[in-house]
């Protein structure tokens, strides 16, 4: 959005405004369903006069596919200046769609931790 939000809206003009959806994480097990609600939001035409406006929205949520094999990277002590290894796996269990993926790790500078993805293709038995 131009400005973060802010400045002038001449006469006949618009302003494109980008919304990201984020669902709440859901227990496992738990049936989903579509998510239906309102997105309140308010607009200042001056220092003092403002209108609120209520845009409805839905959406279909669905589990990925795409799993670890392990939810917490459990590493043992290890002495400064020593690595450790911990392996985990992602795991695509869709039998029908591919899926791009992007590993972000956090910075090594800050978390000390790397990760290096090593690909192995495996084929589905016949």
């Amino acid at each position: 959005m131009p400005n973060n939000g802010f400045g002038t809206l001449l006469p006949y003009e618009t302003v494109e405004m980008y919304a990201v959806y984020n669902p709440l994480p859901v227990k496992p097990g738990t049936e989903l369903t579509d998510d239906i609600g309102n997105i309140y939001f308010r607009v200042k035409t001056g220092t003092i006069c403002a209108k609120e406006f209520k845009l409805p929205y839905t959406t279909n949520l669905k589990f990925a596919p795409i799993k670890f094999t392990s939810s917490k990277l459990e590493f043992p002590s290890t002495p400064v200046g020593e690595e450790t290894e911990f392996i985990t796996t992602l795991v695509n269990s869709s039998m029908k769609q591919a899926y791009a993926i992007e590993i972000v790790p956090p910075d090594p500078a800050i978390s000390g931790l790397t990760i290096t993805p090593i690909v192995l293709k495996r084929f589905a038995p016949d």
